[in-house]
């Protein structure tokens, strides 16, 4: 799962060293970036959640599932994961999960903005 401003391609080197030791690999873009629909960067949180849900389907079920999310895709899988328990995984990898922002930090508009749109109820 990538992070805000990114897409599924910037995950094909991982990707590709999973799918060369035999692992089954999914990669999505979740709705607004990197090939999907959506209006640019531009999503909820209960649509990138629905993306999420709908690439599990397509994962196989005889197979261990392992997820690994980067800065606001470890923010949604982690989202997903707590209010969704019937969902069974048998690892998680989060690399700087977008959780919050430092009190004693000042941020431009643009990343203000952004927290607003994905929503701060994680």
């Amino acid at each position: 799962m990538h992070g805000f401003g990114e897409h599924s391609g910037r995950f094909h080197e991982i990707a590709k060293f999973f799918a060369n030791q035999n692992y089954e690999v999914l990669l999505i873009d979740l709705n607004g970036f990197g090939y999907s629909g959506g209006p640019r960067g531009c999503s909820t949180m209960e649509n990138m959640i629905n993306d999420v849900i709908i690439m599990l389907t397509q994962a196989n079920p005889d197979l261990p599932l392992f997820m690994y999310a980067h800065s606001m895709g470890a923010m949604i899988t982690m989202k997903l994961l707590l209010s969704r328990p019937e969902i069974k995984v048998s690892g998680v990898i989060f690399t700087g999960p977008f959780l919050n922002f430092p009190a004693d930090r000042h941020f431009n508009k643009m990343k203000l903005w952004a927290v607003k749109m994905l929503g701060d109820d994680l």
